[in-house]
């Protein structure tokens, strides 16, 4: 991604109504469906570290791994942890087996090679360990977001599942979400082709405190149905595995 992505990513992502309701939904999925306490957890592609006190409050240790030099430095001064350098698939500086869990939060459609990727994610894990997994969903919201995100797909649920099943991850739970603001953002997306709308650094900008409030409440509504059941539909995909 570009540099200015990043430097609007740290300015937003404690805030914002995207990525605060993702925090939400992620904290009911792995309520219900990560039976264990993770004691060594692993954000790979921690961007500017906006899921790290998240991660922390879990009670383990969190260690971080993210390529852009820049962002890693971000995260580790906000956070007060180590944010080594490294990058997915071939640069992943551990040992096999040393995580609990490893979150994969919106990077795996930044990688070239994802299928390798995910193999290389599950010898991180140590047996009985989760992956926890988001992407975009769906080929057809393709838009301006996606080409300055760098993003390499979107992707379909049977398709991911697809593919984390191929690195010998049992699928534990797999759903779409943000599905009630499903229906407008494709609209946008659409409507975003068709008139050439091409803002700078796509959909990461600071609505007003009324409609960032209200899209966070929609959005984070979701959480307590995903305890519950899964989505037929949505924007993005979330998806929980793991190690046998």
């Amino acid at each position: 991604m570009q540099p200015q992505i990043y430097d609007q990513l740290d300015k937003t992502e404690q805030n914002h109504w995207w990525f605060v309701a993702r925090r939400a939904i992620l904290k009911a999925v792995i309520e219900k469906h990560i039976k264990t306490s993770p004691q060594y957890i692993l954000d790979a592609g921690c961007g500017t570290g906006g899921n790290i006190d998240f991660l922390k409050s879990l009670g383990g240790h969190v260690a971080a791994v993210e390529m852009n030099r820049a962002a890693a430095r971000i995260a580790a001064e906000k956070h007060g942890i180590g944010v080594l350098s490294g990058s997915l698939p071939d640069e992943m500086p551990f040992p096999q087996e040393s995580f609990d869990l490893i979150t994969l939060l919106d990077v795996l459609e930044h990688v070239e090679y994802d299928e390798k990727a995910l193999s290389v994610l599950s010898t991180l894990l140590r047996p009985g360990g989760y992956l926890l997994v988001t992407v975009p969903a769906f080929s057809f919201l393709w838009g301006h977001h996606d080409e300055v995100h760098a993003h390499k797909r979107r992707y379909r649920g049977v398709e991911l599942a697809g593919k984390i099943k191929k690195a010998n991850l049992r699928m534990v739970y797999c759903s779409y979400f943000n599905f009630f603001l499903f229906p407008a953002i494709a609209a946008a997306r659409f409507a975003g082709r068709l008139l050439s709308f091409r803002p700078p650094n796509g959909d990461l900008f600071m609505p007003s405190y009324f409609v960032n409030n209200l899209l966070k409440t929609v959005m984070s509504s979701e959480a307590a149905i995903l305890q519950t059941t899964r989505l037929p539909i949505g924007v993005s995909l979330i998806a929980v595995a793991r190690k046998p």
